[in-house]
C-alpha cells in the first residue's frame, strides 16, 4: 500500500463516495420539520442541494434567544 500524504489528497481530490446504506426514500409528517440523512466522503467538500418537487429545499436554522 502507498501512502502519498495529505499534500497530494488535496491536489487530487477525493471522488464522492456514499457511506452506508443510502435510503432512496425517507419520510416525514407534512407541516413539520424533517431531517434528511445521508453520509458521504469528499474533498473538496461538495455543496449539497436538496430538491423536493423542482423547488430548493432551504435548510432552517433555529435562531438564539
Amino acid at each position: 500500500m502507498i501512502s502519498y500524504g495529505y499534500d497530494v489528497m488535496r491536489l487530487s481530490g477525493i471522488i464522492p463516495e456514499f457511506l452506508g446504506k443510502v435510503d432512496e426514500t425517507q419520510y416525514g409528517v407534512d407541516g413539520r420539520t424533517s431531517q434528511i440523512v445521508l453520509r458521504l466522503r469528499a474533498f473538496p467538500t461538495p455543496k449539497v442541494t436538496w430538491y423536493y418537487h423542482n423547488s430548493k429545499l432551504v435548510p432552517y436554522i433555529p435562531s438564539a434567544l
